[in-house]
């Protein structure tokens, strides 16, 4: 069912950090959920990711979403989720986030 939940928010949640901001309990529910779907997991950071690159307001909220998931998931998930981090931090620095840069790497 969040297959399905997942494929109508990509095309069709409009744009902005309203749309987005409510849907915050729909991405968590499926980010950490107890038995996974390693496909709807990868989406929702997939979708997350490009939402946050829109701009920097949709990047907070994404940002507080992922920086929950980079400190209780396992492996997979984790590299996922940081990868989005690093990415959205490269793109609007100004956004808090659980990931700072520094010259050389990401701590």
């Amino acid at each position: 069912m969040r297959r399905f939940a997942l494929e109508l928010v990509v095309n069709h949640l409009p744009a902005g950090e309203g749309p987005l901001t409510k849907l915050t309990d729909f991405c968590r529910a499926a980010l950490f959920d107890l038995w996974p779907q390693r496909k709807v997991k990868r989406g929702v950071v997939e979708f997350l990711t490009a939402r946050g690159l829109e701009d920097p307001k949709q990047a907070a909220v994404v940002a507080a979403i992922l920086g929950d998931m980079v400190r209780l998931q396992g492996r997979a998930d984790f590299e996922n989720a940081l990868e989005a981090l690093v990415r959205l931090r490269l793109a609007h620095p100004e956004v808090a986030s659980t990931v700072t840069l520094t010259a050389g790497g990401a701590t």
